[in-house]
């Protein structure tokens, strides 16, 4: 904490692993003292506290450099909530579902809602974390080796132990794989470096972090880790200069957290601090002694512990919040209904008494809302804050602040029209939500399959005019089933989604002068591959705005050569979402004019992970692997492009489909 700007911390890396969880708060928050007229009235300490109060201050601590989507806060006090913070809130009496012991794991919610249990049973979220062993491991551990990075890595098993065998060198490094990650696209492991000391110092004997290789599910061969930097960028895959400490980065999402310790972990409080759709203010001191008593002293007055004590509770909370005392593994039924023992103890398979509330609520927890069923009802602003809890955050983006990687959905649908309930209440109107196209019980499968006229009745249970064929061509241009389906245009595929470019979650205008501007992927010309910028901006004018401007400088400064078709330069740009987004665009429209094109970027790419997907779409123009002829994606650039020569001379272009 401090009362003065600083940086705010990065979880990553060794350097801050040991040190991360003492120093976290201290990092984190701002403190506001805070005068209060009276004496400030704790909700769930007893009475005593009261009367140890001071009369005069009330600490409260808040995530800095976070602005809210919609202008609420989220607060943490220490001594007490302020009675007037809690005259303004819902009162949502003894109920609970944020404490660990209110989690009683999937398989009670099995006991009546079996359909549900099933579709999750085969559903990602099932199986984003597990511990590794035989039936939850599905790379191949058979002893197959990989070169990569002046070195190799075996896969093998000792017993019931996955080991991965690195060595480079006169070096060796063995790894004991003890936990997966994912199994749809690719299968992360994390673990422990046995039989030796970490001579790097970053302890990677005693932090089970990240490893460096990842098994591809679809390809079924072990691959490089995903990276969408430059290869120069990737620290070394042996000897790196940092790790990626498994407990202080992906468990947060990728297992079922108390929400009450979620609230106070790192992550979870950004979401909580940047997406929360109310106002609301925890109890710090309250929670703790309900949830983790070790950590207070029950006979010590809250207004005795001085700053700095506060600020050490930090290490010793992540020590009670450790993911080995997680209610579940993965994202279970709890990760999104909360803490759920009240709906269960009060329910049969016929009749519930108590039915789960869509948001946190807690004695400790005061949350301001319009009203008692808003706060906890299964509503547009609590689902769709359930999915932001994971599903948001930065990533490499677009000229238009489009997000170009994937996990980060919930941004991206926020920041379009469709998606925000505060305009449609305006309008009178609801918003979407999540779920308007994903069943949350319900695996999506390798890719999305729902066909384009379903997408497109979802879209029209608002957009009623174009129901009306001849207005739907009007407005497209695009004969039926040729591009005039919504998501074409107002969703196109910008998105790396793990192996394949997906549609972006933002619903928006395709008339982007941004995009044009700068050079890089518009909705029109990743369909239209072959047709140049002019071409692009002549349509818009003729078609939907007359007046369309579009500054001439940056046109003459961004298409060196303007009259080629716009694909060549996204395949070639300085900006790696645009050479991902055009090799995806290439294949999955098969323009076998790119194609020599894309070989030749495959060969020069500096990104190891974008190579992947160029490799990919080379694959689906000549009917099967470039693997299976010597070619890998992650070979060093010079045995890339001789073996790329020797394949373009034995025919390669000429075998395409």
């Amino acid at each position: 904490m401090s009362d003065s700007p600083d940086s705010s911390p990065r979880p990553y890396g060794a350097i801050f692993a040991a040190v991360l969880a003492a120093v976290v708060l201290i990092f984190l928050f701002r403190e506001k003292p805070r005068p209060v007229p009276e004496p400030a009235r704790p909700f769930a300490p007893p009475p005593s506290l009261l009367k140890e109060q001071p009369q005069s201050e009330n600490r409260v601590f808040q995530l800095r450099h976070i602005q809210n989507q919609w202008s609420n806060d989220f607060q943490l006090w220490w001594e007490g909530i302020p009675k007037e913070v809690c005259a303004s809130a819902i009162d949502t009496g003894d109920h609970s579902n944020i404490r660990p012991a209110d989690y009683v794991g999937p398989e009670r919610c099995r006991e009546c809602h079996v359909g549900k249990y099933e579709g999750w049973s085969q559903h990602g979220h099932s199986r984003m974390t597990k511990h590794a062993n035989a039936e939850t491991v599905v790379g191949d551990f058979s002893g197959v080796e990989i070169e990569y990075d002046g070195g190799e890595a075996k896969f093998h098993k000792e017993g019931d132990r996955y080991l991965m065998d690195l060595s480079r060198g006169d070096k060796k490094w063995r790894f004991h794989i003890t936990r997966t990650i994912g199994w749809r696209h690719f299968q992360d492991y994390a673990g422990y470096l046995v039989d030796a000391e970490d001579e790097l110092g970053h302890d990677r004997d005693k932090i089970e972090h990240v490893l460096p290789f990842s098994w591809d599910v679809t390809e079924k061969h072990f691959m490089p880790p995903v990276h969408l930097h430059a290869d120069h960028l990737i620290p070394d895959t042996f000897e790196p200069d940092l790790i990626v400490p498994y407990e202080l980065t992906c468990s947060d999402c990728h297992n079922t957290y108390p929400v009450g310790d979620r609230m106070l972990r790192y992550r979870g409080q950004q979401r909580w601090t940047k997406e929360s759709p109310y106002t609301s203010s925890i109890h710090i001191a309250g929670y703790f002694r309900e949830a983790h008593p070790q950590l207070l002293d029950t006979n010590r007055a809250l207004a005795d512990y001085p700053r700095e004590e506060i600020l050490q509770l930090g290490k010793r909370f992540e020590d009670q919040s450790r993911i080995d005392r997680i209610p579940a593994q993965g994202i279970s039924c709890e990760a999104c209904h909360y803490g759920g023992r009240e709906h269960a103890e009060n329910s049969t398979k016929t009749n519930s008494t108590v039915l789960p509330h869509f948001f946190a609520v807690s004695p400790h927890i005061f949350t301001r809302a319009q009203s008692h069923e808003q706060l906890r009802g299964r509503n547009g602003r609590n689902i769709n804050f359930t999915c932001a809890r994971c599903h948001s955050g930065e990533r490499q983006g677009y000229a238009n602040g489009l997000h170009s990687w994937n996990s980060t959905e919930y941004t991206e649908a926020i920041n379009g029209p469709c998606y925000d309930p505060v305009k449609a209440e305006q309008k009178g109107m609801r918003s979407m939500t999540c779920t308007t196209c994903h069943d949350p019980h319900q695996t999506i499968g390798k890719a999305w399959s729902r066909p384009p006229q379903e997408d497109d009745r979802t879209c029209l249970g608002c957009h009623e005019q174009f129901k009306d064929r001849i207005k739907r061509t009007e407005h497209t241009h695009h004969q039926p089933g040729d591009g005039d389906h919504c998501m074409d245009c107002h969703m196109p595929h910008t998105n790396e989604g793990l192996g394949q470019m997906v549609r972006t979650h933002r619903i928006m205008n395709p008339i982007d002068r941004v995009q044009i501007e700068a050079n890089q992927p518009n909705a029109c010309n990743l369909c239209h591959l072959d047709k140049n910028i002019d071409w692009t901006i002549d349509h818009l004018r003729d078609w939907y705005a007359p007046d369309f401007q579009v500054s001439e400088m940056a046109l003459q400064q961004n298409y060196p050569n303007r009259a080629d078709p716009v694909v060549y330069s996204w395949l070639t740009s300085g900006h790696q979402p645009s050479r991902i987004a055009a090799a995806g665009a290439i294949g999955r429209w098969q323009a076998r004019f790119a194609f020599r094109a894309l070989l030749e970027q495959l060969v020069a790419e500096p990104s190891v992970y974008t190579r992947r997907l160029m490799q990919k779409s080379a694959d689906s123009f000549i009917g099967d692997k470039l693997r299976e002829r010597g070619f890998e994606y992650h070979f060093p650039e010079e045995k890339r492009r001789q073996i790329m020569n020797r394949l373009i001379t034995g025919g390669l272009l000429g075998n395409s489909k």
